[in-house]
C-alpha cells in the first residue's frame, strides 16, 4: 500500500474539508455522476419515444460532465420578502450550522442579475466548509451548476475564476431573484468547479482563407449519428479519490 501511494501521481485539484464529517456526509462529487431529475426523465422519454438523448449534443454533454460538483453541506431555507432576505441553516434539530451566511455589498454586483423589481436587492454568501488546492499553474472556474442545480429560477449564483495554487477559499455567492420561501436540501448541487491549466491565450479574427473554408465545410458533411463523437471528440477524464475509503 505504501509503495502504491508513493508512485501514485499527485492530484491536479484537492478539496479538503475544514469541518470533520462533511468530507463523508456530503463529499465533492464528479459532475458526470450527479444525475439531475430533468436528465433522468429526459433519458427515459428519449428511450420510450426513440428520440435523441441529451448526450446527442456532445458540446453540452461535455460541459455537463466536466469537473466536480460541490453539493449543499447543510439544509438551507432561504426566505425573501419585498425588503428582507434571510437564510436558516441546518435541520433545526440541535445541530448548529458549521458556517453562517454573510451579507455582501450588493454594489459589487449591481446590475448583473435580473432581480424582480418588486423586491430589495441582496447579495449573499454561503462560505463553504472546503478549501481548494491545485498544482502550480492551475486555476478553476467556479460556476453555477447550470445543468445540475434545481434552483436557478430563484437564485442567481455568481461565477468566478480562482487561482487555487495560491488562494484556497471557495464560497457560494448569489442574489435572490424574487420573493420566496425556498428549501435547498443537503446534497443538492451548489457549485460546478472545473479546473484548467493557466496559459496565455492569443486570438485572431478575420475572414476564412480557402484552407479554412475547406476544413469548415467538408469535415462534417454527414448525418451519421454520433459522427462527431466518433471522429472528432477528445475524451476528458475527471477522476476523484476519497481518502476516507
Amino acid at each position: 500500500m505504501i509503495l502504491k501511494n508513493f508512485f501514485k501521481p499527485s492530484p491536479i485539484i484537492r478539496f479538503k474539508s475544514t469541518v470533520q464529517g462533511y468530507e463523508v456526509g456530503q463529499p465533492v462529487r464528479k459532475a458526470s455522476e450527479v444525475k439531475p431529475d430533468w436528465l433522468v426523465q429526459q433519458n427515459k422519454n428519449a428511450e420510450r419515444n426513440k428520440t435523441p438523448k441529451f448526450s446527442a449534443c456532445p458540446g453540452m454533454d461535455d460541459y455537463y460532465r466536466a469537473g466536480y460538483i460541490i453539493p449543499a453541506w447543510e439544509d438551507f431555507r432561504i426566505i425573501v420578502d419585498d425588503k428582507h432576505a434571510h437564510i436558516e441553516i441546518g435541520t433545526g434539530r440541535g445541530n448548529p450550522p458549521c458556517l453562517n451566511f454573510e451579507v455582501m455589498d450588493y454594489r459589487v454586483v449591481e446590475g448583473a442579475a435580473n432581480i424582480d423589481a418588486n423586491i430589495a436587492k441582496h447579495a449573499l454568501k454561503l462560505p463553504c466548509p472546503w478549501k481548494v488546492f491545485t498544482k502550480k499553474g492551475y486555476s478553476a472556474f467556479v460556476m453555477p451548476a447550470l445543468f445540475h442545480s434545481p434552483f436557478l429560477r430563484d437564485l442567481f449564483p455568481y461565477p468566478g475564476i480562482n487561482d487555487y495554487d495560491n488562494y484556497h477559499t471557495i464560497n457560494v455567492m448569489f442574489s435572490p431573484l424574487k420573493e420566496m420561501d425556498l428549501i435547498i436540501y443537503a446534497g443538492t448541487p451548489m457549485l460546478h468547479v472545473i479546473p484548467y491549466r493557466r496559459e496565455d491565450f492569443t486570438c485572431e479574427v478575420g475572414f476564412m482563407n480557402p484552407k479554412e473554408h475547406g476544413e469548415a465545410d467538408f469535415t462534417y458533411r454527414s448525418k451519421k449519428p454520433g459522427l462527431y463523437r466518433k471522429m472528432f471528440h477528445n475524451k476528458k477524464k475527471y477522476d476523484i479519490t476519497y481518502l476516507d475509503k
